[in-house]
C-alpha cells in the first residue's frame, strides 16, 4: 500500500496551496501555522536533509517523522527534541460496517460559512490548540475539499473530525472531544461519520495517526497499526 498517511496529507497540502517540497526520498509540508504539529518532514535523518529542512521552514517549528529502523542520531545531534511515538493506523473500508450511535448524538457536516466557526471553536478546545492556529491550519484544508464533521450532544457542539478523500485513501484528522463530553461515545460517532463518507466516495482504505489515549477506541472500531513513527521536533 505504501505510506498512505503521508500521501493523503501531501495531497491535501497541495490542494490547500501550502508550500510542499517533494522528490526522491524527501518530502516536506510547510503550512501557514508556525507550530511543529502543522509542519512535517519525511526523509532520512542526514545532514544534507537537515540543512535543507531548516532553510525550507525558516522560522517555523517542524516535526520530523522517522519510521521504525531509521536512525535519529543526527536529529538529536542537531538539537531536535526527543521523539514521541505515534501509531499510524489503517482500516479496510470494504469490510467496515457502522454500528450507529446514541440518539443523543447528532452528526452535522460543518463546511458551510455558518457552521465552520462552531467546528473551529470546538476543535480548538478539544485539541488544545490556539484558536488562530486552528483556523489557519484547518480552514485551508476545508477549502481544499476536506469535510469537517461536528458531533452535537443534546444539541451542543461536543466533538470534531475532518475527512479528506485522496487518490488512494480517506485521511482522518482533527478527531477530538471537548473535555466535558469525553467518554460518551462522541469520538467514535464522529470517526464513524468520516468512515461512512469514505465508503460513499468509493474509498477502500482509511488512515489516521493516533494518540495513546485514542488508540483503544480506534482498535475497537477496526483500525490496525500499520507502522509506528518517531516524531522529532525542532527546535
Amino acid at each position: 500500500m505504501g505510506n498512505l498517511h503521508r500521501q493523503n496529507f501531501l495531497e491535501c497540502a497541495w490542494a490547500a496551496g501550502w508550500a510542499v517540497e517533494e522528490d526522491d526520498g524527501y518530502a516536506a509540508v510547510k503550512s501557514p501555522v508556525r507550530e511543529a504539529f502543522a509542519n512535517v518532514v519525511w526523509a532520512a535523518a542526514e545532514r544534507g536533509n537537515i540543512e535543507r529542512s531548516k532553510r525550507f521552514f525558516g522560522s517555523h517549528r517542524f516535526s520530523w517523522a522517522l519510521e521504525e529502523g531509521q536512525d535519529g542520531a543526527a536529529l538529536r545531534a542537531a538539537g531536535f527534541k526527543a521523539p514521541e511515538s505515534t501509531p499510524e493506523l489503517v482500516l479496510d473500508l470494504d469490510r467496515y460496517s457502522s454500528p450507529g450511535h446514541s440518539r443523543r448524538i447528532r452528526i452535522n457536516r460543518a463546511d458551510s460559512s455558518q457552521d465552520l466557526p462552531f467546528w473551529l471553536a470546538a476543535a480548538s478546545e478539544a485539541l488544545e490548540l490556539d484558536g488562530t492556529a486552528a483556523r489557519d491550519f484547518f480552514q485551508p484544508m476545508v477549502r481544499a475539499g476536506a469535510v469537517p464533521f461536528l458531533a452535537l450532544h443534546d444539541g451542543l457542539p461536543a466533538a470534531t473530525a475532518l475527512a479528506y478523500c485522496g487518490e488512494k485513501s480517506l485521511g482522518i484528522y482533527a478527531v477530538g472531544t471537548r473535555p466535558a463530553y469525553r467518554r460518551m461515545g462522541l469520538g467514535r460517532a464522529v470517526t464513524q461519520a468520516c468512515l461512512t463518507l469514505g465508503q460513499d466516495m468509493g474509498q477502500h482504505w482509511a488512515v489516521l495517526s493516533s494518540s495513546a489515549m485514542g488508540l483503544p477506541l480506534y482498535r475497537r472500531i477496526g483500525f490496525r497499526t500499520e507502522r509506528i513513527v518517531a516524531e522529532f521536533q525542532f527546535p
